[in-house]
């Protein structure tokens, strides 16, 4: 088994490689795992996690052997390395779950003394009777529909129109509201005179003049 460093890169058939272990590649809802040519999406999926958990498989049953041997710094090493590759296969088979999550695809494996000896697979587009569903199609289409006389005359009008001159407004035209609107003046107000100078002023009644005393 060689590994690849890259988690999300897929990894190759497994029963391909000279080193081939097949206690440690489970089965697919308890069935032995689609041929290595098959072009079908699901099977094609299937062997992808076949391949990932046995990967995890043998990285856990090499773990367990370099912990059972004598303490010493090249065991750290060796196990340090194991621990390694465990975190990046699992992040491998993590990738996988995240790509095939909006396809309704569900992997669960069932695990036996540490291992993954099977893997229980939902499909999105099987039933629960394990019929295929239908996929939607989709079809789109254009459409002409002519415009009535008077409105077809009237645009070939406005086309014909000399360039600088304006002609009716068309049916499709907006119009856009300023964002502050401005202070409208009074009709009755001169124009170039404010507001205050305009209003008559208030006259304060004058005060009775007392008397001087001589």
């Amino acid at each position: 088994m060689n590994p690849s460093g890259n988690p999300l890169r897929p990894l190759p058939d497994p029963r391909e490689s000279a080193d081939f272990r097949s206690a440690y590649f489970p089965t697919a809802n308890g069935h032995p795992a689609p041929p290595a040519d098959v072009a079908e999406f699901n099977p094609r999926m299937t062997l992808e996690f076949l391949a990932a958990y046995y990967e995890i498989n043998c990285l856990a049953d090499r773990l367990m052997q370099v912990r059972a041997e004598p303490p010493s710094e090249a065991r750290q090493q060796r196990e340090r390395a194991t621990l390694q590759a465990i975190d990046t296969a699992l992040r491998r088979r993590d990738a996988l779950e995240d790509r095939f999550a909006p396809h309704g695809i569900i992997a669960e494996p069932v695990m036996q003394n540490g291992y993954a000896v099977d893997i229980r697979f939902t499909f999105g587009n099987v039933t629960g009777t394990g019929q295929t569903r239908n996929t939607p199609r989709f079809s789109s289409a254009f459409i002409t529909i002519p415009l009535p006389p008077g409105v077809a005359a009237q645009r070939q009008r406005q086309r014909k129109r000399a360039p600088g001159r304006p002609g009716p407004a068309s049916v499709s035209h907006t119009v856009g509201f300023p964002k502050r609107l401005t202070r409208v003046r009074s009709r009755r107000q001169p124009k170039g005179v404010s507001r205050r100078a305009a209003a008559p002023t208030k006259q304060r009644p004058k005060r009775p003049r007392s008397p001087r005393k001589r």
